[in-house]
């Protein structure tokens, strides 16, 4: 969130509420969570894309700024509803070349 030309500062609130969120998250050890963060080139490529995968963070600059279609992000959370992979975790889709 610091570098405006990788995000932008009027998405800082989102950003800084989401960041409250995850830590509430793993502050209640009761509670089975994972979130799938887009990265920032979301909604930037054609439909057609194929493949993705889950990153645990860290997450490098050239994937966190990696483009992904709306399609294949909803295809990574109905995956991971259906057979959960990432558990009381944050982890980005990233599609796969």
């Amino acid at each position: 969130m610091d570098d405006p030309a990788l995000f932008p500062p009027h998405l800082t609130p989102f950003a800084e509420a989401h960041a409250r969120e995850l830590t509430a998250l793993r502050n209640a050890p009761a509670l089975h969570w994972a979130i799938l963060v887009p990265p920032a080139g979301f909604g930037s490529l054609p439909e057609h894309d194929e493949a993705y995968r889950l990153l645990p963070e860290p997450v490098p600059l050239q994937h966190a700024t990696a483009r992904l279609s709306h399609a294949l992000y909803a295809r990574a959370v109905a995956d991971e509803l259906t057979r959960p992979t990432v558990h009381n975790a944050r982890a980005a889709v990233i599609p796969l070349p």
